[in-house]
C-alpha cells in the first residue's frame, strides 16, 4: 500500500529521519530531495531506479508499505483510489499556501483517504516562542478538527506509529487482501505442518540429552529464599524458562525458525507493527511453555546435598524423564500448533474487519 507524503518542508525532515545513516552517496538536502519523485520501501525488493524517481529503503516503515514523496516540480497531483495522503503541516501552521494546496489536492482526489499530520517540534527556543508555537498548534488542531479532517499529532524524532494503517481504512478503500488471505489459508492447511516439521529437524538436534539433563541436575538451593519450600517442580520449570527466555541468544537459537515461519505466512498482509507483534508472540510462546512443562503436582526436595538429590532424582525418575520429554514435545508439537493458531487468528481478525469470509 502506498502513503503519499505531501505538505510543507517538514516532510523532508521526516524523510531524513527514516533513512539509515549508513546509506552513502545520497544528498539529503531539501532542495535536492524536492527535485524528483522519491519512494521509500520497507524491503530491498523490486528496486528499479529511474531518472525521474529515486527509490530508498528504510526498515522503520511497515511491511508492504511504500512512502511516496512527489517531486515539487511535478504538476500531476492525481493519485490512486487505494492511496492514502498524509499532509504534513508544521509551525506556523495553516499558512495560506498550505490551505490552498489542501484544496487543490482534494479537488483532484475527492475519494482518496486524506489525513493531516500536525508536526510538533522539540527544538529549543525562548519560552515566549514556545508558548506562541503551542498556541498555534492547538489553534490549528481545533480548526482542522472543525473542518472534519482526520488529524495526527506527531513529534518526528523516532516516531513512526502514524504510518501504520488503520484496518477500517483498509476496509473502506480496498479488498486487496482477499486473495492473499485465501492463499495463506490454503497454504496453512496444506503446507504448514510439513514446513514446520522440516525446520524442526535442526531444533531436535539442538535439544541434546546433555542440555535436557542440565535442566534437572542438582543445584544448591539452600540459600535461595525463592525455594524455601524446596519446590523442585517449580525450580525445574524456572530453569527451563530462564534458559530459553532470559537470554536473547538462546531464544533466537531455538525460536528463530518459528518466528521466520510466522513472518513468511503473514508477509503479504502485515500492515501492523512487526516488531511489537513479534514481542507479543514471544510472550505467548513463553506463557504456553510455562503452562505446558509445569508438573501436575508438587515435588519437594528435603535434602541438603548432591547425594540427597541423586536419591531424590532416582526415586522420581519417571517424573523427571517425563519432564524432559515434555520440553521436546513442546518444540515438536505444541509450538507448531501455537504458531499456526497465531497466524489463523490474524487471518480471522482481517476477515472480521473485512466483514467477509474468504472460504
Amino acid at each position: 500500500m502506498r502513503l503519499i507524503i505531501l505538505g510543507d518542508k517538514s516532510r523532508y525532515q521526516f524523510l531524513r529521519e527514516l533513512i539509515d545513516n549508513s546509506i552513502k552517496n545520497i544528498n539529503l538536502k531539501t532542495e535536492i530531495l524536492s527535485e524528483k519523485d522519491i519512494e521509500i520501501k520497507s524491503e530491498y525488493k523490486n528496486i528499479n531506479q529511474t531518472e525521474e524517481k529515486k527509490i530508498l529503503v528504510s526498515k522503520k516503515i511497515p511491511l508492504n508499505t511504500v512512502l511516496f514523496f512527489p517531486s515539487e516540480v511535478s504538476t500531476n497531483n492525481k493519485f490512486e483510489a487505494n492511496d492514502k495522503i498524509l499532509f504534513f503541516d508544521e509551525f506556523p501552521y495553516r499558512t495560506a499556501t498550505g490551505i490552498e494546496n489542501i484544496k487543490n489536492i482534494l479537488k483532484k482526489n475527492p475519494n482518496v483517504n486524506f489525513e493531516i499530520v500536525l508536526i510538533k517540534n522539540n527544538r529549543k527556543s525562548l519560552q515566549s516562542d514556545l508558548s506562541n508555537e503551542k498556541e498555534a498548534f492547538e489553534k490549528a488542531f481545533k480548526e482542522y478538527n472543525f473542518e472534519k479532517f482526520k488529524i495526527k499529532k506527531v513529534t518526528l524524532e523516532n516516531n513512526y506509529r502514524f504510518l501504520f494503517w488503520d484496518f477500517k481504512e483498509v476496509i473502506q478503500n480496498t479488498n486487496i487482501f482477499m486473495n492473499d488471505l485465501k492463499e495463506i489459508k490454503k497454504s496453512i492447511n496444506i503446507l504448514f505442518d510439513v514446513e514446520y516439521d522440516f525446520e524442526y529437524i535442526q531444533i531436535d538436534e539442538k535439544l541434546s540429552e546433555q542440555l535436557l539433563d542440565n535442566f534437572v541436575k542438582y543445584k544448591d538451593i539452600r540459600n535461595d529464599s525463592t525455594y524455601s519450600l524446596r519446590n523442585i517442580t517449580h525450580l525445574l520449570k524456572e530453569n527451563v524458562l530462564d534458559y530459553f527466555f532470559q537470554n536473547d541468544y538462546n531464544y533466537k537459537h531455538f525460536f528463530q525458525f518459528s518466528e521466520n515461519l510466522y513472518l513468511k505466512y503473514i508477509e503479504k498482509i502485515c500492515i501492523w507493527d512487526k516488531e511489537k507483534d513479534l514481542e507479543k508472540l514471544k510472550l505467548e510462546i513463553r506463557k504456553r511453555m510455562e503452562y505446558f512443562v509445569s508438573f501436575p503436582f508438587s515435588l519437594e526436595f528435603l535434602g541438603n546435598t548432591e547425594e540427597d538429590y541423586i536419591y531424590f532424582y532416582n526415586k522420581n525418575k519417571k517424573e523427571m524423564i517425563n519432564f524432559k520429554n515434555k520440553i521436546k514435545t513442546f518444540f515438536k508439537k505444541e509450538l507448531c500448533d501455537l504458531i499456526k493458531r497465531y497466524i489463523e487468528n490474524k487471518i480471522k481478525k482481517m476477515e472480521d474487519l473485512l466483514n467477509e469470509k474468504t472460504i
